[in-house]
C-alpha cells in the first residue's frame, strides 16, 4: 500500500514553474557570452569578416607556440614562461587552441628542463 501512495505522490508532482532551469545553472566553457539585442549585429559583422578573409585573431598566441618550441631548444628558463603567458594571452582574446598549445608546450618544456636539470646536476 505504501508504494501506491509513493508512486501517486511522484505522478502528482509538478514543479512550481513551467521552466526548465537546467540550462541557466549549467556552466559555459569556451563560450563568449554574446547580449541578445546586439547577436545579429555581431552575426553579420562575424559574416563579413569572414567574407573579406578578416580574423579576430592576433599573432600573440602563434608567437608563444613558436617561442615554447625554441624554448624545447635554447634559453628554456626565460623563453618558456614568455611562451605561456603569450599563450594564455592569445586563449583569452579568441585564440583557444593555438593559446593552448603555446602554454602546453611551454609547460612541457620549462619541467622538462627542471627535471633535466635536477638528473644532471
Amino acid at each position: 500500500m505504501s508504494d501506491k501512495k509513493k508512486i501517486t505522490v511522484l505522478k502528482n508532482y509538478r514543479p512550481l514553474t513551467d521552466e526548465e532551469l537546467a540550462a541557466e545553472l549549467t556552466p559555459t566553457f569556451n563560450q563568449k557570452v554574446i547580449p541578445t539585442a546586439k547577436r545579429d549585429d555581431r552575426n553579420q559583422i562575424e559574416k563579413i569578416n569572414e567574407r573579406d578573409g578578416v580574423t579576430n585573431r592576433s599573432g600573440i598566441a602563434l608567437v608563444g607556440v613558436i617561442l615554447s618550441i625554441l624554448s624545447l631548444f635554447i634559453l628554456p628558463y626565460l623563453l618558456a614562461p614568455i611562451g605561456i603567458v603569450l599563450g594564455y594571452l592569445g586563449y583569452r582574446n579568441g585564440d583557444q587552441t593555438v593559446g593552448m598549445w603555446a602554454m602546453g608546450l611551454g609547460g612541457v618544456g620549462l619541467i622538462g628542463t627542471l627535471i633535466m636539470t635536477a638528473i644532471v646536476y
